[in-house]
């Protein structure tokens, strides 16, 4: 027996990195009706399709949210957490 795991419109659109709004316009233009309301619960066979077509967004997500402020300390940028630094020399 298979298991249809439903989830919130809003966490998908947040993993995939689209609009609410562009997730219901594309799964209306496939032909699945989904209210456009952040709540709205999308099916496996939904997030299958919107996972196909949006990778490329999720992608970029995922690189942006590998960028750290670490990445910056290589280039003599020490102080950026905000604390101030030593001004006096």
């Amino acid at each position: 027996m298979s298991e249809n795991k439903e989830q919130r419109l809003s966490k998908v659109a947040k993993e995939l990195n689209v609009s609410i709004g562009t997730i219901t316009e594309f799964l209306k233009s496939k032909g699945h009706g989904v209210e456009n309301n952040p709540m709205a619960k999308i099916t496996d066979e939904h997030y299958s399709l919107l996972a196909k077509e949006y990778q490329s967004e999720k992608a970029a997500k995922e690189e942006e949210d590998d960028f750290k402020v670490d990445d910056f300390k290589d280039l003599g940028f020490d102080d950026l957490d905000g604390r101030g630094g030593n001004f006096d020399e």
